[in-house]
């Protein structure tokens, strides 16, 4: 098991807690509402043990320390709490807890995670993260002793009763790379630094080596025509840069088999100018509008930042770009809340 787990989603959270549950005590922190700016939205989490340990962020810093003493205090009685952070700026009130350092004023609810509550049904969304199942996880703000509710269907409305804070599971994206060169490498590491998923596709010798990217990368090291339906059917984003036309010919054929099978990523890139777009389009006998689909957006040339030149420079333009397609402005805050009279 790592020492720490793979990135601050909470789908990494989760399996990271799961491993351990038993080894010690746990309390899960969670941003329950905000005024003003913060710098988490409602529905981040953090898990703190009592081993004095804490994984996931709510704050830049300035607030886990005190976190710590609360959950201290949780772990004492069993009683789940919630607690007003305010700005660092604002008149003295008595409150002796640490201020929030951007401006607004957050509050975080605490719940013990044990087998009296149900683990605050952990094991449930632990089950839909291994299953890549999307779905609400809803925590109840009142309940004495903490409850938790794993709802699997995005749409539902929360559980009967009481006032429940609900997000959605943030469930990392698959990102798939045709061709293995130089500057796939950090690509690959920058996208596994963001807790995504990483497969890479390359048939080359030279390229898509396990050693070149590590065992948190999948490679398959074959062409594009010999990949099993799944691997690429599961991807929300796909970039194709092998640098050679008929390899990126093939790519695309091999995603527009599985278009036709009604599976669709939401991103699709392309190295190369409109120019070369034309050519191995040509050369795949495929029209443009042949890799259209419901929700994906084929972007060639692929990349959103003028002048990235180095490998390192490509490779944050197009995780700046996936980044922004996969999650709009108008889809990030993620949480519901339901208010019970």
């Amino acid at each position: 098991m790592p020492n720490r787990p793979a990135s601050h989603r909470f789908s990494a959270l989760v399996p990271f807690w799961h491993a351990q549950r038993d080894a010690c005590r746990w309390v899960l922190a969670t941003l329950s509402a905000r005024q003003g700016p913060s710098y988490r939205k409602p529905g981040a989490q953090v898990f703190i043990n009592d081993l004095g340990q804490w994984f996931g962020v709510i704050s830049g810093g300035c607030l886990e320390a005190d976190l710590m003493r609360l959950a201290q205090e949780v772990l004492a009685d069993g009683i789940a709490r919630t607690h007003a952070f305010i700005p660092d700026d604002a008149e003295e009130d008595g409150n002796t807890l640490a201020r929030t350092g951007c401006g607004g004023s957050v509050w975080v609810r605490l719940q013990e995670i044990c087998a009296a509550n149900h683990y605050l049904d952990l094991d449930a969304v632990h089950a839909a993260i291994m299953a890549r199942q999307p779905g609400v996880y809803w925590q109840d703000l009142h309940a004495v002793r903490g409850a938790g509710r794993w709802i699997a269907d995005q749409t539902a409305p929360a559980p009967d009763g009481a006032q429940w804070l609900g997000s959605r599971l943030d469930l990392p994206p698959h990102l798939f790379i045709f061709g293995g060169g130089v500057d796939a490498r950090p690509l690959a590491q920058l996208a596994l630094a963001l807790g995504w998923q990483v497969s890479v596709c390359d048939a080359r010798t030279h390229a898509a080596r396990s050693s070149d990217f590590g065992p948190a990368v999948r490679c398959w090291r074959c062409a594009p025509q010999a990949l099993p339906p799944a691997a690429l059917a599961q991807a929300q984003a796909v970039l194709v840069m092998h640098h050679h036309v008929q390899l990126d010919a093939e790519a695309l054929q091999a995603l527009h088999h599985v278009l036709r099978q009604g599976a669709a990523p939401h991103y699709v890139g392309m190295l190369g100018p409109a120019a070369r777009r034309a050519k191995v389009l040509a050369r795949a006998g495929l029209q443009e509008q042949d890799l259209h689909a419901p929700g994906l957006h084929f972007y060639s040339p692929a990349g959103s930042l003028r002048g990235a030149d180095l490998p390192e420079d490509i490779a944050l333009s197009l995780i700046c770009q996936i980044q922004q397609h996969l999650h709009p402005a108008s889809q990030a805050q993620d949480v519901r809340t339901r208010w019970q009279a």
